[in-house]
């Protein structure tokens, strides 16, 4: 598990997500938005605090986590080595997901001018 190139890809993006939201705490506004509607408009608004500037990056740690363990208390938890290399990939595919739009919601807080609709199509 430890010698995966994938492994290591996923701790280095749960880090930049940690390390960019202590990096930007600071630059963060009072009020960040954290939901934005179908047209790109902020419907969703909390104070800034520990957990709204790093719930995602928690949720991800948390969901890494259980991808990681979840293949022990399988039933057919050898069937796991047959795909092994594509369930890393799948795992590391979801955190980059996760960091990309971590780091979008950092950047349409620090710059609300930015438009979420060219992101979020990127996204997908």
């Amino acid at each position: 598990m430890f010698k995966s190139k994938h492994f290591w890809i996923q701790i280095v993006l749960i880090m930049l997500m940690f390390g960019a939201g202590w990096y930007f705490y600071d630059r963060l506004p009072e009020v960040i938005t954290i939901h934005r509607n179908i047209n790109g408009i902020a419907d969703g608004f909390q104070n800034k605090s520990f957990l709204t500037a790093f719930l995602i990056p928690i949720i991800t740690l948390v969901i890494l986590v259980a991808m990681k363990v979840i293949p022990c208390f399988d039933p057919r938890k050898e069937k796991y080595q047959q795909f092994q290399s594509t369930y890393e990939i799948i795992q590391t595919v979801i955190l980059a997901i996760f960091a990309y739009f971590y780091g979008v919601s950092i950047l349409l807080n620090l710059d609300p001018s930015w438009s979420i609709t060219s992101f979020a199509l990127f996204g997908i």
